[in-house]
């Protein structure tokens, strides 16, 4: 989770990002001015330049401050539906159950794209989705994404809603409760296991994913 001397920076390279390919307005604030209704529930998962922080850690000469090293950001909040970002787009029915964990942003520059950052703040998210007791986790994105997140990897997401054009481009509100995830993820524990590897059991406060992860633990 980002610090508070990164959550400026985070900013700015979310902005960075975004700007370049059209998903925001351009701001002399260097921020996506956007998410600022937001701005004070707002957190980051940031992947961090492990090099660049062992060496300042060091005190080397010339090394770039904690802040600087950031390669890729997630911008999350965790709230009732109609009080996040995606609750702009009204849902079909009263699903998933709140609270929600949204997936607000993903803020990856195209230098270190393929080199793991993406996954591991993926990885991030779903950690924070069932250590906060989460009843769903959420989020905005093209149609094309519901095809990966299903497709692909079997997580059983759903549309939430009509979708409208949003921050760039044609979107839609997509959406899982926790509770089904979990069970989709018992049949992948290879992939259940990768995400809830440096999770404590002691942070989980639903006792159903508590359970789950210590199943997996165990086989």
């Amino acid at each position: 989770m980002a610090t508070a001397d990164q959550f400026e920076p985070a900013e700015r390279l979310e902005y960075e990002v975004f700007e370049e390919i059209g998903f925001c307005r351009t701001s002399s604030l260097g921020r996506v001015e956007e998410f600022d209704e937001w701005r004070d529930r707002s957190e980051f998962r940031v992947v961090t330049d492990d090099a660049g922080v062992i060496k300042q850690r060091m005190h080397l000469p010339g090394v770039k401050r904690d802040a600087d090293v950031i390669k890729g950001v997630v911008r999350v909040l965790l709230g009732q539906y109609d009080d996040l970002p995606i609750g702009s787009f009204p849902k079909y029915r009263d699903y998933p159950p709140d609270p929600i964990l949204e997936y607000a942003s993903l803020a990856v520059p195209v230098d270190v794209r393929r080199s793991g950052v993406a996954e591991a703040l993926y990885r991030g998210v779903w950690q924070d989705a069932i250590r906060s007791g989460a009843g769903g986790i959420a989020g905005i994105g093209a149609p094309w994404l519901l095809d990966i997140l299903n497709g692909v990897y079997n997580f059983g997401f759903e549309q939430l809603g009509e979708g409208r054009y949003y921050m760039g481009g044609d979107c839609i509100p997509v959406g899982t409760a926790v509770r089904c995830l979990i069970q989709r993820l018992k049949n992948q524990p290879s992939f259940f296991q990768w995400v809830t590897a440096e999770v404590d059991l002691r942070d989980l406060p639903n006792p159903g994913v508590r359970d789950a992860v210590a199943d997996v633990r165990r086989a």
